[in-house]
């Protein structure tokens, strides 16, 4: 059930990935310029990576939706909300090894367990 699962949403995110991206944006990354960081003074590099940013935007990729159907992958530009999650998906840690700065969580379900 869950390979099927799994096969599904590979196929349904490559499908929308060939839909949506645009052709410049499937080019490795080169310089800074090549990434969006998102904040308050930020400007695209070209239209292809507004395209591209809006469309992860419209498909729920980027916060505030996350992907609970599939797990509940973050998606952001912003560095705060990434620090935010990385620790909240490691047990609220902090920026230090024994610092807990809130209440997180990190499981690991075998399939049995998840199924419960």
């Amino acid at each position: 059930m869950m390979d099927q699962q799994l096969d599904s949403f590979r196929r349904e995110t490559r499908a929308w990935l060939e839909e949506n991206c645009p052709p410049e944006m499937r080019q490795p990354v080169r310089d800074e310029e090549d990434v969006y960081w998102g904040g308050l003074n930020a400007s695209f590099k070209n239209d292809a990576q507004n395209a591209w940013f809006e469309a992860c935007l419209d498909h729920g990729y980027i916060l505030p939706d996350s992907l609970t159907e599939y797990g509940g992958a973050v998606l952001t530009t912003d560095p705060g909300i990434a620090e935010i999650v990385r620790s909240l998906r490691s047990h609220g840690k902090g920026r230090h090894k024994y610092d807990n700065v809130r209440i997180g969580y990190n499981s690991r379900l075998d399939t049995l367990q998840a199924a419960i």
